[in-house]
């Protein structure tokens, strides 16, 4: 949206760097000519106009959204150490090397967002195979563990399978609030209410913006 706001239009990048409120504008060009292109980005600091970084890539338009991926993650990689302290946090983890796997993990996702429990053990499926192909893939097994706890309700072995997968991923990850509320949800379930208390009061702690660690802790009081 913004690009296409400042599209043709000659404005100062420190300019557009205060009216967007951001640190850094990350500008470039698209050249093309037959079937190949070739893309220049820059990084330039919007407070004084300072152009921290530089880069061209060269690809061929046949296969164009894997080009655009592929620049997406170069660049990404070249403003790690580029950009400093909290705004490194900023750029979007790569939650997978698997694009299949990603896919299988957006679908499930929609069953576990419906509460869709007709299609529980569809959902619990595609995260498994998400995880044969990725097993590094932390935001899957979380899902996964909160597939089980509360999608996957008709299964007896649900709740076991909750918790092994949360504490599978909370080991990979514990940084990551989600399987830590999901702990809390696999206890009070099984009625370990004083067990329970603190894994939902932690994932508040470390995703005050997780509207579900806030849901969870809520149906526990």
């Amino acid at each position: 949206t913004s690009s296409f706001y400042y599209k043709g239009r000659n404005v100062d990048l420190r300019t557009i760097g205060k009216a967007l409120g951001v640190a850094h504008v990350l500008e470039g060009s698209v050249r093309t000519q037959g079937n190949k292109v070739r893309i220049t980005a820059q990084l330039i600091r919007s407070t004084d106009g300072i152009h921290l970084w530089s880069k061209q890539y060269d690809g061929d338009l046949s296969d164009v959204f894997k080009l655009q991926d592929q620049i997406a993650r170069a660049i990404v990689d070249e403003l790690q150490p580029v950009l400093e302290g909290a705004q490194k946090s900023r750029l979007v983890p790569q939650l997978t090397t698997s694009p299949e796997a990603y896919q299988l993990y957006l679908r499930a996702s929609e069953v576990l967002n419906k509460r869709d429990y007709a299609r529980a053990q569809e959902g619990v499926a595609w995260l498994e195979q998400a995880l044969k192909l990725d097993p590094d893939f932390v935001r899957a097994q979380a899902q996964l563990a909160q597939m089980q706890a509360v999608v996957n309700i008709r299964d007896p072995r649900h709740i076991a399978e909750a918790e092994r997968h949360a504490r599978a991923a909370m080991a990979k990850d514990p940084a990551l609030a989600q399987p830590v509320y999901v702990m809390g949800i696999a206890l009070r379930y099984q009625r370990n209410f004083l067990q329970a208390r603190p894994y939902l009061d932690r994932a508040v702690q470390m995703a005050p913006r997780d509207a579900s660690a806030h849901m969870y802790l809520g149906q526990w009081l």
